[in-house]
């Protein structure tokens, strides 16, 4: 692993949450899209398999700190977005391939629709701070000689 494969996936990080932000965002609006899965829990997703993979492990002990505060603000954006899923989809999540095909999304009363939008907006809090830590870690990489 390079200082260049840790930026860049530092970067994906950032892009794929900015995505899942539009994503849910246009799902709250209610816009017709196509299923575009999301982890309910953090254990689930790409981000924290690469917090605990290898190429983490090459500056785990220069940016302990920092990578403490990404996964529990990582954490929290999970917790978030399954209040907003809970309320699209109030029979829980579904598994195997029958339970995502025949998954639908219910139509919302205007006070779910209030709740899933307060909760999006807590979801845009976290994700903000959470980039700007995954900036301040870019800045720490950079900083840093190893790989």
């Amino acid at each position: 692993m390079t200082k260049e494969s840790i930026l860049e996936s530092i970067e994906n990080i950032k892009q794929t949450h900015r995505l899942n932000l539009k994503y849910i965002d246009f799902c709250i609006k209610g816009l017709p899209l196509k299923e575009r899965p999301i982890a309910l829990h953090h254990t689930e997703c790409s981000v924290h398999q690469w917090i605990n993979g290898e190429e983490v492990a090459l500056i785990k002990g220069l940016q302990d700190d920092i990578l403490r505060e990404i996964t529990l603000l990582h954490e929290q954006w999970h917790e978030e977005y399954a209040k907003i899923y809970a309320i699209h989809y109030p029979e829980g999540k579904k598994k195997g391939l029958l339970g995502k095909l025949f998954k639908k999304k219910k139509e919302l009363t205007p006070m779910e629709l209030e709740k899933a939008k307060a909760y999006y907006n807590d979801l845009q809090n976290t994700s903000a701070l959470l980039i700007k830590k995954l900036d301040s870690l870019i800045r720490r990489v950079n900083a840093n000689n190893f790989g």
